[in-house]
């Protein structure tokens, strides 16, 4: 999904016009639920279970904690995936959303934040007592409000680690290290490996390493260079912390490789 719709969504000309249903579904087991088609908006949050959404020309596969929007006019079937219980809670809309194909549009690891007013959605429809369709309303700008600050939030880490990436990619030659890299993306040192790690399932320590590690294999198979000359330009201090991590990653020091190729 592109980012004009979150931009859309968190714009000022965005907005709901009413509610048409609220409803709260729980299905066992595998099974198929034949196709209809839908004349309003759907938020679907899967709180439990999986889902093959099959429409005419596509397919949207939906996990525990994904939101899924869908527009009016799509037919679709819905195969319900596993041998567990499937759960999802809908809220049915009308609003000026630019919107032509179904789209998952976040996944909350933590249902914390969406399974209380998704339910509060639900009671409320349900007893259909005066201005209950205002505050679902509400609970929907809410759900919509909180999906755009989480995007924005991952925005801004992905684009501090690619940050960081490029930076050690340009850096390896130097001594640099994990706190000079922290340093210059700006956040703390906790925070910043935390979210590295996240983002690239490897540590900022071992994504350097990586780094320099790889060129010193393709400086090596030169034999143009001494080990102690690729040590420097790989950033290591000395030939002993370069030789070290070189044995450690391949298993062969950096003479043994050389020889070898």
């Amino acid at each position: 999904m592109d980012n004009f719709l979150y931009e859309y969504i968190s714009g000022s000309e965005f907005y709901i016009k009413n509610i048409s249903r609220v409803f709260h579904k729980i299905y066992k087991n595998y099974r198929i639920i034949n196709p209809h088609k839908q004349n309003t908006y759907r938020l679907l949050y899967l709180s439990e279970g999986s889902v093959k959404m099959m429409f005419e020309d596509s397919e949207l596969r939906g996990k525990k904690g994904d939101i899924i929007l869908l527009p009016p006019g799509d037919a679709y079937q819905n195969i319900l995936c596993g041998d567990g219980q499937w759960e999802h809670y809908v809220i049915a809309f009308d609003c000026n959303l630019p919107l032509d194909h179904a789209t998952v549009l976040h996944t909350f690891s933590d249902d914390t934040y969406i399974i209380s007013p998704l339910k509060l959605a639900y009671d409320l429809y349900q007893t259909n007592d005066y201005g209950c369709h205002l505050k679902i309303k509400s609970i929907l700008y809410d759900i919509f409000y909180k999906i755009t600050a989480e995007r924005k939030k991952q925005y801004i880490e992905t684009s501090f680690v690619k940050k960081a990436m490029v930076y050690m990619d340009r850096k390896f030659n130097k001594p640099i290290t994990v706190k000079d890299v922290t340093e210059y993306v700006g956040y703390s040192e906790s925070y910043f490996i935390t979210k590295f790690t996240e983002q690239t399932g490897i540590s900022p320590k071992q994504y350097l390493q990586e780094t320099r590690m790889k060129r010193a294999k393709e400086v090596l198979e030169t034999g143009l260079y001494s080990v102690s000359e690729i040590s420097d330009m790989c950033g290591y201090k000395n030939i002993y912390h370069f030789s070290n991590a070189f044995k450690k990653t391949t298993g062969l020091s950096p003479s043994q490789y050389m020889k070898n190729k």
